[in-house]
C-alpha cells in the first residue's frame, strides 16, 4: 500500500441501513482505488448486534461481530467481482459508538467518514459523509450528529 491511499472509515453496523453505507464506500473504492476501507461495528457494551445476538458482550463476542462484517465485506466484494482491487479493513469495537468511531478515525488518520443514516424511523437511508479536511473537532461533532439521526 503506498503512502497516498486514503484512509476511509465507515460506519456498518449489519443493518439495511448499513448496507448502504457499505455499497457507497465500495463504489467509492471502485472508482478510486487509493482508498483503503475501514469498516467500524461499534457495540454498546450492553447491547447486542441485532442479527447477531449473545447475553454477553465481551472481546469473544466482538470477534463473532468481527468475522460478521468480514463476511458480508467479502461476499459484496466477490458478487461484484472486485474482491482484488478494493483494500480493506474490519473493526468491531466495545463502547461508545461517537467516541469509537472518532478513535478509530484518528488511529487510521482518516480522510474520508461514510455513514448511513435512518430518519425518522424510515426504512430509507441515507448517507452521510464528511471530507477532509476537517479538524478533530469538527469530525466529532459530525458523528455525534449522525449517531443521534439513527435513534
Amino acid at each position: 500500500m503506498s503512502s497516498t491511499s486514503s484512509q476511509v472509515v465507515v460506519g456498518f453496523n449489519l443493518s439495511r441501513s448499513g448496507r448502504e453505507a457499505l455499497h457507497r464506500a465500495i463504489a467509492l473504492a471502485t472508482r478510486a482505488p487509493g482508498h483503503v476501507l475501514h469498516f467500524v461495528c461499534v457495540i454498546e457494551p450492553h447491547s447486542a448486534i441485532p442479527s447477531i445476538p449473545t447475553n454477553h458482550v465481551d472481546y469473544q463476542y466482538a470477534e463473532r461481530v468481527q468475522q460478521a462484517l468480514t463476511d458480508v465485506v467479502t461476499a459484496e466484494l466477490q458478487a461484484g467481482n472486485i474482491t482484488d482491487r478494493i483494500h480493506f479493513c474490519v473493526h468491531a469495537r466495545i463502547g461508545k459508538p461517537a467516541d469509537e468511531i472518532l478513535g478509530l478515525a484518528r488511529d487510521v488518520g482518516a480522510d474520508l467518514f461514510i455513514d448511513a443514516v435512518i430518519r425518522h424511523s424510515v426504512e430509507r437511508a441515507e448517507v452521510a459523509v464528511l471530507n477532509k479536511p476537517f479538524c478533530g473537532h469538527v469530525l466529532a461533532g459530525r458523528i455525534r450528529q449522525i449517531l443521534d439521526l439513527r435513534r
